[in-house]
């Protein structure tokens, strides 16, 4: 593993926002296992700010808005390589790693680490970090993860990461928009029920002879 290579990410060749879409579903301990030796690599290639400012060049690179939109309003509106020198900056992007070594150490803990996923999301929701923002940076930790550690992450490391960031993206979602895990996903099932009781035009006539019936002076 070259020390470096997690530390200099700066360019984002792929549309990370879709690439936690690639693999969903719970956690196996084949997951587990691959997703925290692998962070056991990260954590050894170098300190913790220095991982932290990598991941954010990368993300400020990828997401280029971000940088005024998120963060400057808190640590200070300027150019990019002069704003990841911010001292403040740099404490915090070595807050956001160790948060997410938290993270994985909490894999085998379903409960805690969904409260503490929670905690996340409600206090970013605050400064308009919602679902689709924990979307983009999963992504954007995964070609993090796939550039920095290169042929050391195997396959089952990049399966292990993708579910556990898609899980990490529905807890957000659930957290912060309810309706589109739980009742949305409800909706959808019931009506593929729905579509197996026949053709469109025949759903669509009985449930005008339903509301003709209910409502005759319509």
């Amino acid at each position: 593993l070259e020390k470096n290579r997690l530390t200099e990410c700066c360019k984002c060749h792929e549309n990370s926002s879709d690439i936690i879409e690639a693999e969903s579903g719970e956690l196996r301990p084949e997951d587990v296992k691959a997703i925290q030796k692998s962070f056991q690599l990260v954590a050894a290639s170098a300190s913790v700010q220095d991982l932290g400012i990598g991941f954010f060049r990368l993300l400020f690179t990828t997401h280029p808005s971000w940088l005024k939109k998120y963060f400057a309003p808190k640590f200070g509106d300027n150019p990019l390589n002069e704003f990841l020198e911010n001292p403040r900056f740099k404490v915090h992007a070595g807050g956001v790693i160790a948060q997410l070594g938290e993270w994985v150490a909490l894999l085998k803990d379903s409960e805690a680490l969904k409260t503490s996923l929670q905690e996340s999301a409600r206090r970013h929701g605050g400064r308009g970090i919602g679902t689709k923002q924990y979307k983009d940076i999963s992504g954007v930790l995964l070609v993090y993860l796939k550039q920095g550690l290169g042929p050391s992450l195997t396959p089952e490391m990049l399966s292990g990461w993708t579910r556990f960031l898609s899980t990490l993206v529905e807890i957000v979602s659930a957290e912060l928009d309810p309706l589109s895990v739980k009742e949305v996903k409800a909706v959808q099932e019931s009506f593929k029920l729905v579509g197996k009781l026949g053709t469109l035009p025949d759903i669509g006539t009985g449930f005008f002879k339903l509301l003709i019936t209910r409502f005759p002076d319509w």
